[in-house]
């Protein structure tokens, strides 16, 4: 399984932190700390905005881990427009302020992976779609990730088609709010309700029966 475990800060924020603090660094030199201190609390706010801080994943197989920090918006029974089948639906909206990766909801392996070319082809309309995944574990459930936002640029997939995602582990990169529609199997068990403030790769929003 690939590894893309990053130290204290996501990978997609190493250029701007880099260029930021070259530049401070110099305007300190120039122009003394007082002028720079304004750009010190920038890349403070860099250093922040692109925290990749780790997280402990519950031991639970059966649990649908929250793929971001977020907070529910959506819970219902809807038609899975990608498997065609019934579902039930969650959609989470990413905190403005909270932290910028997606994280896999379950383990398993991705089935298939929709691009935005794939999904303009097919129309659908869930908050403008990026991408979207189809996990199955190895009980065989499925379950839908896709991951949507009106700002098509910053949004990163870390996985392919057929690779094996970790429950909870890092999948992607999201540089602007965004929003995840989770498709569940229709008799999974909800832990949340709508309004629920969940956190990525900790709280456990369903559990999948069998």
């Amino acid at each position: 399984m690939v590894d893309h475990n990053r130290p204290v800060v996501s990978r997609e924020g190493f250029v701007y932190i880099a260029v930021s603090l070259v530049f401070v660094v110099v305007l300190q030199h120039e122009l003394g700390f007082l002028i720079a201190l304004p750009v010190w609390l920038f890349v403070a706010f860099l250093l922040f905005f692109f925290r990749d801080p780790k997280r402990k994943v519950p031991a639970a197989p059966l649990g649908v881990i929250c793929p971001v920090d977020g907070i529910v918006e959506v819970i219902g029974k809807r038609t899975d427009v990608y498997l065609d089948r019934p579902a039930i639906r969650i959609v989470v909206r990413m905190r403005y302020l909270g932290c910028r990766l997606v994280r896999s909801p379950v383990e398993g392996r991705i089935a298939a992976l929709w691009t935005r070319s794939a999904l303009k082809k097919m129309g659908s309309g869930h908050y403008k779609p990026r991408y979207a995944l189809q996990i199955q574990t190895d009980e065989k459930d499925d379950v839908m990730m896709i991951v949507c936002s009106p700002i098509k640029q910053g949004i990163h997939c870390f996985f392919q088609a057929g690779e094996r995602m970790g429950q909870g582990r890092r999948s992607g990169f999201n540089l602007f709010p965004a929003r995840i529609v989770l498709y569940l199997p229709e008799n999974s068990k909800m832990n949340v309700s709508v309004g629920s403030k969940v956190t990525a790769g900790t709280d456990i929003i369903a559990n999948l029966v069998h």
